[in-house]
């Protein structure tokens, strides 16, 4: 065990970082997959609610741990505003997973840093550049490509480019809080305010679930948590601009558990669409940095 850790040890930060960043990439994937597995049995609401339910279990002993900082929240509107803006990410998310491919659902997902440029520019005054609005451009076009809309685009679709826009405004309210609450704190609210929020849904929508529903349920809320805390703990150990571009390999993820489990074979306009979506990221980044 000692030469583990001393190995461990001895990696450089971006080698940790990207490690951690991996894991929380195979955790998020896990999380979708098995929403997909629950399929259209348990409400995309229950679900959610699930997920938040297991979130706030965690977060109640990482604050009250010695040296916490307890549950004194100095953003609570923000915090609370963003729990509700979780709820409904979650849903769209959620159903859009379980009526696309695994795969195509991820991809569009990375639509986010391209609103979220955008927000940056509307609601926090940040420069907007010609590259980086070509970029924007190319990123959803690569997302057109991968849905392939035919006149009428899919209910599916537009529900995870809807959670793709609402979660860049949550990275917006995250930046916000980023100065007076931690990431413990963050947890905790972001996950209780979804609770409340989804009592009285989860009630109007709720079907018993089996035995075996159940512990696919509580996985969801176990990955779903897993993704959170890895993703801040590769943040934590490598620099952003080092450990954000290995989250990409979702997409390679998604498409192994796609095809493994729903025989899912993702297409050449996949690939391509991806391909797109990932270079006007990377390229926004390197622009950011």
């Amino acid at each position: 065990m000692s030469d583990w850790r001393a190995a461990w040890a001895r990696l450089p930060p971006a080698a940790r970082g990207a490690f951690f960043m991996v894991c929380a990439a195979c955790s998020a994937t896990l999380m979708f997959t098995t929403v997909k597995t629950l399929g259209g049995r348990v409400d995309s609401v229950q679900v959610v609610f699930f997920r938040a339910l297991i979130g706030v279990l965690v977060a109640i002993p990482l604050l009250m741990r010695p040296g916490g900082r307890g549950f004194r929240s100095r953003r609570l509107r923000l915090q609370i505003g963003n729990g509700v803006l979780g709820a409904i990410a979650m849903i769209s998310t959620y159903f859009a997973v379980v009526h696309m491919a695994l795969a195509d659902a991820t991809a569009v997902l990375f639509t986010r840093p391209l609103f979220l440029l955008l927000l940056a520019m509307l609601l926090l005054g940040e420069a907007m550049l010609v590259g980086r609005w070509l970029a924007t451009f190319v990123g959803f076009v690569g997302m057109l490509v991968i849905i392939k809309p035919a006149g009428i685009v899919e209910l599916a679709a537009l529900a995870v480019l809807f959670s793709a826009l609402i979660s860049a405004l949550m990275v917006v309210f995250a930046k916000k809080m980023v100065d007076t609450d931690g990431p413990d704190i963050q947890l905790f609210y972001f996950h209780l305010a979804m609770l409340a929020v989804l009592i009285v849904p989860t009630a109007w929508f709720w079907t018993m679930p089996s035995w075996t529903d159940l512990g696919l349920l509580l996985l969801v809320g176990v990955f779903g948590v897993g993704n959170s805390l890895l993703y801040v703990q590769a943040l934590r150990v490598g620099e952003a601009t080092g450990v954000t571009p290995w989250d990409y390999t979702r997409l390679i993820f998604a498409a192994l558990f796609g095809f493994a489990l729903f025989g899912e074979i993702p297409d050449a306009w996949f690939w391509l669409g991806s391909a797109m979506i990932v270079a006007a990221n990377v390229y926004i980044a390197r622009g950011r940095r």
